[in-house]
């Protein structure tokens, strides 16, 4: 198997965005990083930016690029996981997502919404493993992880609602009960659900669909509104 089959740049850009400020968020809320293992955690992070499609893509479970994606990534945190067991916790669920993913993408395919959403949730997940590296994983790692996971998936599912793929009501209902989630888990967190009630709200109005060719207009604008969004959360993180 060549090496670049193995290593390659995500077909999905958005997806180096979700690793990226599940990685930032995750080592600014441990609020006691170690740097010598932040700079591990980034090299662990590449190396899963440069092989999570053969995770999202896979077309058999036991394929050599699979079976390296899971081995490249697992084994940093099993080693890890000797000296701190809160890496070993945290690990656990996201291995199982990963496989999930996996899985999905074999049976149903990338496209399909359950692995469009499992595969979200995977890199969501990853603001509690990013913080156990770095540090150790606080309630407000746990806040953080709530407040961006319903953001990755709320945005997930608007888009495709935009597509015509699943009904328009769900994101609208979600994008609600995500402002009182993210107000109970602090009333300043309120201000993050008013994009993702606006553009959901918009569109169950407008049934402003999009043909399956515009999608990386559409992709653009989300990935804008997830670093403005990104952004902001790291700070009220940073302040908290």
């Amino acid at each position: 198997m060549s090496r670049f089959k193995i290593y390659r740049f995500p077909a999905e850009p958005s997806i180096v965005g979700f690793i990226l400020f599940a990685t930032i968020l995750g080592a600014v809320s441990s609020k006691e990083i170690n740097y010598i293992y932040f700079f591990l955690l980034v090299a662990i992070q590449l190396n899963l930016i440069f092989t999570i499609d053969n995770v999202y893509r896979a077309k058999r479970f036991f394929e050599l690029p699979t079976i390296y994606a899971l081995i490249s990534n697992g084994i940093p945190y099993i080693a890890l996981s000797i000296l701190d067991y809160d890496v070993l916790y945290s690990f656990i669920p996201l291995s199982l997502l990963l496989i999930l993913t996996i899985y999905s993408a074999i049976e149903y395919g990338r496209e399909h919404i359950f692995t469009n959403l499992i595969g979200t949730i995977s890199l969501g997940y990853m603001v509690i493993t990013s913080s156990a590296i770095v540090g150790k994983i606080t309630q407000l790692t746990v806040s953080t992880w709530v407040v961006y996971t319903f953001y990755l998936v709320i945005s997930v599912l608007y888009i495709e609602a935009r597509l015509g793929k699943i009904n328009d009501l769900p994101p609208v209902i979600l994008a609600n009960i995500s402002f009182i989630i993210y107000y109970l888990l602090n009333p300043i967190y309120a201000i993050l659900s008013v994009d993702l009630n606006a553009k959901t709200l918009t569109h169950y109005i407008s049934r402003n669909y999009i043909d399956k060719e515009k999608i990386t207009k559409l992709g653009i604008s989300e990935m804008k509104r997830l670093l403005v969004f990104s952004i902001i959360l790291i700070i009220l993180t940073i302040t908290s």
